[in-house]
């Protein structure tokens, strides 16, 4: 009789865990779909309001402050009240900042919207990240379930530009798209409040202070990580915005191939994710990362100093690029659980980092040289990078004794 009742109440758990992962996954596509209508609701804004390119640049700036400010502190909040409560809070961030932009009217108002939607998603890197370590790190399939999280985001991040592109060619107003993501972020948000609060949150065994902070985000093991995070963002950015320029100006591809390409990039992404979700756990963690960052540098080679007709090579690296994120936060995790939010939120800022100073670096070594040189340095440069911290990590002594990563 005991055994039918552990039997029943281990299926109704399972069950019960798969309703939160499905949340993860709601959030995930949330996250990709509100931070990929930017570019293509951009050139209505600056047209309706006569902005400038530098206007439209501190509007996009906002964004990634707003990410970087959040991912600073969402692991401190998610130590002190649970990651489900911060998910919950950044899709309220979300929201608010939706609806306040599709309704600004300055430039003030517009950036000013766009730092509180930059919160709210730089929270979703963090808590959600945390909250798949947490529910499934004790079976170890957090790798696969971070990929899968990953390939989510990638389903959103194609299909927002090409719906918001949509709309406005039938005429359809950028505060409608605003408001129509406004409406996705409150059906999350309902999900959330009906899910019961649970305590998932791995806790934390030291007590936070100032040297413990500093224990954790200075220590020299992290340092490689960080190195990590921020060369895969800055290559995954750097592309991602560069690449139609750079396939026009140097491969002497058309614009509607060369902006098919951006798309194709992306969806090399979620596909690689999807892919490596199940194979991950047989693989071993580091031994894909190595293998992926091995087969992108082949792949960027023949696209980059191939003939133009092998362009397609550059895109088709997402798929190798892909697992390099999630995976790493699957790495991150295993170090200790002490400290796990907190460690997340700063590898996170180091993401924002990356996505900041890749493009930046990218355009700015462009007016220098020229695009293709740029293109090409830039990101094979980044890609030896992390291929040396991939080395350096697989000899942590945190992962000698743990031969799924190996």
């Amino acid at each position: 009789m005991n055994t039918k009742k552990n039997r029943l109440y281990l299926t109704m758990n399972l069950s019960n865990l798969s309703f939160y992962t499905i949340g993860a996954f709601i959030v995930f596509f949330l996250f990709g779909f509100a931070d990929n209508i930017k570019s293509p609701t951009m050139p209505p804004i600056l047209k309706e309001f006569n902005f400038n390119y530098t206007s439209g640049g501190t509007i996009f700036l906002g964004a990634y402050f707003g990410f970087f400010v959040a991912v600073i502190f969402a692991g401190l909040l998610s130590s002190k009240i649970g990651n489900q409560k911060v998910i919950t809070l950044g899709i309220v961030l979300l929201l608010t900042g939706l609806i306040f932009y599709s309704y600004s009217t300055t430039l003030f108002i517009l950036t000013s919207s766009m730092i509180i939607i930059g919160m709210g998603l730089g929270v979703f890197e963090v808590s959600v990240n945390s909250f798949i370590i947490e529910i499934h790190g004790e079976n170890n399939k957090s790798g696969k379930y971070l990929l899968l999280i990953g390939f989510f985001h990638s389903i959103g991040s194609m299909i927002a530009p090409l719906f918001a592109g949509q709309l406005i060619k039938n005429n359809y107003s950028w505060q409608n798209i605003y408001r129509l993501t406004a409406v996705l972020a409150l059906i999350a948000f309902l999900y959330f409040i009906l899910l019961k609060q649970r305590n998932f949150t791995i806790k934390n065994t030291n007590k936070i202070s100032i040297s413990y902070i500093k224990h954790i985000i200075f220590s020299k093991n992290m340092a490689y990580f960080y190195i990590l995070i921020l060369s895969y963002v800055g290559i995954e950015l750097g592309i991602g915005s560069w690449i139609v320029e750079y396939l026009q100006k140097t491969k002497h591809q058309s614009i509607s191939l060369s902006t098919i390409s951006t798309s194709a990039f992306f969806g090399c992404i979620m596909i690689g994710r999807f892919i490596g979700s199940f194979i991950i756990e047989k693989i071993g963690y580091i031994k894909i990362m190595i293998l992926c960052v091995i087969f992108s540098l082949i792949s960027l080679f023949i696209g980059l100093i191939g003939p133009d007709n092998l362009f397609f090579f550059i895109p088709l690296t997402g798929v190798f690029l892909s697992v390099i994120f999630p995976t790493t936060t699957a790495l991150v995790s295993k170090i200790s659980n002490n400290g796990l939010s907190l460690r997340l939120g700063t590898l996170f800022a180091f993401a924002g980092i990356g996505g900041m100073i890749g493009p930046w670096i990218l355009g700015l070594m462009g007016d220098m040289l020229n695009i293709g040189v740029s293109f090409a340095i830039v990101n094979i440069l980044l890609s030896f990078i992390m291929l040396f911290s991939l080395f350096k990590i697989r000899k942590l002594p945190e992962f000698n004794q743990i031969k799924q990563l190996k």
